[in-house]
């Protein structure tokens, strides 16, 4: 490792402050697929006013994006937060000269699964959350207009990865599951990826979290529902879910 990275890197950490790049549209950082590297990456700048240059192209191009400064005593969180939502590195001052990629493992390491404590289970689906962001990030720029085969082919992914993945249903002593309307009046299970976007939601700690697989979601639509939302304080991610008839 370079002495520059080293030296961006402590940086990293040690500033009073950073400047991410966020959308709009996923509540969630702006992700870029590196056109020489393919890293997913997030842009992080040390200034504000380089910022909100960046933004303000980006915004030009139909992106729904603003300015996070993430103070010090959030970078940890901040940077833990990349986990989730399958974010491998983060792309220091793009578009300036002393622009560098640092990988998200050269900055911050984790236990692995296995070294979890006992008794504990690691929920995180950072497939479904990357190609999730991708898909919302181009669809939300106009939903009423035909996706073009790039977004179709990066829906499809999704929901793959949606079938493939473990999540976190939210559940109360007496009333059981809980229902959550979209502003349309409709009703949704609400799903989480993760634990981060657990506790969003449950910030009275009234629920308790289950753990349940893709497989069986539909078990846990009732005919009130239309559907799940994942993840309903950020992606808002809305699919239609079937309930599942019994044999």
């Amino acid at each position: 490792m370079s002495d520059k990275k080293i030296e961006v890197i402590k940086h990293l950490q040690q500033a009073e402050a950073i400047y991410a790049i966020m959308s709009g549209f996923t509540k969630q950082p702006y992700v870029v697929c590196d056109e020489e590297t393919f890293d997913d990456k997030v842009l992080i700048y040390f200034e504000e006013e380089p910022a909100k240059e960046a933004a303000k192209k980006l915004l030009e191009a139909g992106n729904f994006v603003q300015i996070a400064k993430v103070e010090n005593p959030l970078l940890l969180e901040f940077y833990t937060s990349l986990y989730p939502i399958g974010v491998n590195c983060l792309h220091i001052n793009s578009g300036l000269e002393d622009d560098m990629l640092i990988q998200h493992s050269e900055l911050l390491r984790r236990k692995d699964p296995e070294n979890v404590e006992d008794g504990k289970v690691r929920v995180e689906n950072p497939e479904l959350q990357l190609t999730a962001l991708y898909f919302l990030q181009e669809f939300r720029k106009n939903p009423q207009a035909p996706m073009s085969d790039e977004v179709k082919e990066t829906y499809e992914e999704m929901l793959v990865h949606f079938g493939r993945g473990t999540y976190i249903v939210p559940t109360e002593e007496e009333h059981g599951i809980p229902i959550l309307r979209q502003k349309e009046g409709r009703a949704y299970l609400p799903l989480f990826t993760d634990l981060q976007e657990f506790q969003k939601f449950n910030r009275e700690d009234k629920f308790k979290g289950g753990i349940v697989e893709a497989a069986n979601v539909s078990r846990l639509v009732n005919d009130e529902m239309e559907g799940v939302v994942v993840n309903p304080f950020s992606i808002n991610l809305v699919l239609n879910v079937g309930k599942k008839k019994e044999d």
